[in-house]
């Protein structure tokens, strides 16, 4: 009896430890690490890992580039480096990297309407919404605390202690499923610690076993927007890398130091 019992324990401590270590067999280099960002990535970088600490750095869910063609279509779409030219110039600004996971609804034309509802440094871009598929919102109010919330409801916008505010799907609901593509998720480690998922060629069940083996709480995922949405550019010495695909964007979040205080 004994001897069965060892085993079982055995057995149960090997399938946690597989599955926390999941991420390391898959050969993650640290790629960069300073006390408030680090990097990670496998070894040809199809899958990124960015922890952010939010003690002593920043995110931002703005930029965006408001062009009012019309009430509904009014940012414009712009690459990457678009942003960083026009605002890496000042010292203050110390920023380390942009993503971009807002869905938009138009990809033909230079402007669009963003899918869900963007709020950034207390101001609302957009209360539109364009689908009841289950939602998440994720936020941080104005103590710098992270959350995420179950659905999206409109108070959650005109909330005046939240200060970020966007608008995603939980991890279960079914798009592009059995499709290898670009895929994002945001993982709350606590109000101070977030975790982004980031991989170039993951199906939606590939995606979330990663998340699974993490051994995370379904309720701390936000599942952001997919195919070549899925980029983010990172500061590699004094210039920005882009990983996974040039696509021109309406938004993208900023990660930077507490150097700029605004």
């Amino acid at each position: 009896m004994l001897k069965q019992t060892l085993l079982i324990l055995i057995l149960i401590f090997s399938i946690i430890s597989c599955g926390k270590n999941e991420i390391k067999n898959n050969k993650l280099l640290e790629n960069f690490n300073q006390n408030w960002v680090k990097l990670l990535q496998t070894e040809k970088k199809y899958f990124s890992i960015i922890e952010l600490d939010l003690e002593k750095s920043k995110l931002s869910f703005w930029w965006v580039d408001v062009n009012k063609i019309s009430d509904f279509e009014k940012f414009n779409k712009f690459y990457t480096n678009y942003f960083l030219e026009k605002f890496t110039k000042n010292d203050d600004k110390n920023i380390i990297a942009t993503i971009n996971w807002q869905f938009f609804t138009n990809i033909k034309k230079k402007n669009t309407a963003l899918s869900f509802p963007l709020k950034s440094n207390w101001k609302i871009f957009t209360d539109h919404i364009d689908n009841k598929i289950p939602k998440r919102t994720f936020i941080i109010d104005e103590d710098g605390d992270a959350k995420i919330l179950e659905w999206y409801r409109k108070e959650y916008l005109e909330n005046e202690n939240y200060k970020e505010l966007i608008v995603a799907f939980t991890p279960e609901v079914r798009a592009r499923k059995e499709d290898k593509i670009w895929r994002t998720y945001i993982w709350l480690k606590s109000s101070k610690k977030i975790v982004f998922f980031i991989a170039q060629n993951k199906n939606q069940k590939e995606m979330n076993k990663i998340i699974s083996d993490y051994w995370i709480k379904e309720e701390n995922i936000i599942m952001m927007d997919w195919w070549p949405s899925s980029q983010f550019s990172f500061k590699d010495k004094d210039n920005f890398k882009q990983y996974y695909w040039w696509w021109e964007v309406p938004q993208v979040f900023i990660i930077y130091s507490n150097i700029w205080n605004k």
